[in-house]
């Protein structure tokens, strides 16, 4: 049994923010580094009534017609959270499946536990000039919508012939996921444009993360009602060196969003990146934000204004 210091989403309480946003804003109140944080395999809690598991097995079959290489992924759950001197220990269990959480997703109204809630990560990159990283998402070939930052996705852990034997490093998820969707380049200005253009090699920085510097910084569950660990991730490198990654596969265009004041209230009070001064003017189109990053801009906007997040540059 779990102990009684650990808290479920029944007692996250709810974000004034974002469409359905519960967060831990208690258990998590400044920034949390590397060794902080830890994931723990615990029993699952989680269980799906015979409607509901007929009704996943019809979405997978038809999911493997179109697509016969789809692979049913496993997914960890999340449980529960608690916070012993002053390490964050984060419950999962590993009997979900990705269909599960596709399925589920959509229904409304079931109790916050009764779903599969599996375990993300959403990274908040910054650069060194003072900007944030989201994306817009193609629709085409994303399942998803609206926008996002740039450096999410599923945790993922290590298995065994089906048996899960490792959690795995939730930090290390979060620089995979950073590295997979974003490039990051030795070079300054509109000579990377044209040498991509010119396909001249542009080398890669080295160290583009500054890695000591990775906080946790908030826990939420969002509209989706999966669960993310939001990171905060500074860069060493300027807006001008940031770009998409060239294999990434779900967002049309990078957004780099002025870390202002201003710019954080309107994207937390309207959901959207609409009005937002960035490196490229003000976005005039209605990119919606869905609940996760809206949960990681809160908690990094509180943990700014009080001094606990220092940032290299602020507009």
């Amino acid at each position: 049994k779990m102990n009684e210091k650990i808290l479920t989403l029944d007692e996250a309480p709810r974000s004034k923010y974002g469409k359905e946003l519960y967060d831990f804003r208690n258990v998590i109140t400044h920034p949390l580094k590397w060794e902080d944080v830890e994931l723990l395999l615990t029993e699952s809690t989680f269980s799906m009534t015979d409607d509901l598991k007929n009704e996943v097995e019809e979405f997978w079959k038809k999911e493997l017609e179109k697509r016969p290489t789809a692979f049913d992924a496993p997914k960890l759950r999340f449980e529960g959270v608690e916070l012993d001197n002053g390490t964050l220990f984060v419950y999962v269990s590993d009997k979900i499946k990705y269909s599960q959480h596709n399925v589920l997703r959509n229904k409304k109204g079931l109790p916050l536990m009764a779903y599969p809630t599996p375990t993300t990560i959403d990274n908040l990159q910054e650069t060194i000039d003072g900007y944030l990283l989201f994306g817009e998402r193609d629709t085409g070939i994303s399942d998803q919508s609206g926008g996002a930052v740039v450096g999410a996705g599923f945790h993922e852990f290590k298995q065994k012939k089906g048996i899960t034997f490792y959690p795995g490093g939730i930090f290390d998820t979060a620089l995979t996921e950073a590295h997979e969707e974003t490039e990051y380049m030795d070079i300054f200005g509109t000579a990377v444009k044209v040498a991509i253009k010119e396909t001249e090699y542009v080398k890669p920085v080295k160290h583009p993360i500054e890695k000591r510097g990775i906080r946790a910084i908030t826990f939420v569950r969002g509209s989706n009602t999966d669960v993310t660990l939001g990171f905060y991730f500074p860069l060493t490198v300027v807006s001008d060196q940031v770009d998409l990654n060239r294999n990434n596969k779900e967002f049309k265009r990078m957004l780099k969003i002025k870390n202002s004041e201003s710019n954080l209230e309107l994207m937390l009070e309207t959901g959207s990146l609409r009005g937002t001064e960035s490196v490229e003017g003000v976005i005039n189109s209605n990119i919606v934000l869905a609940d996760h990053p809206i949960g990681v801009l809160e908690a990094y906007r509180n943990m700014r204004g009080k001094g606990l997040i220092k940032v290299s540059y602020q507009h």
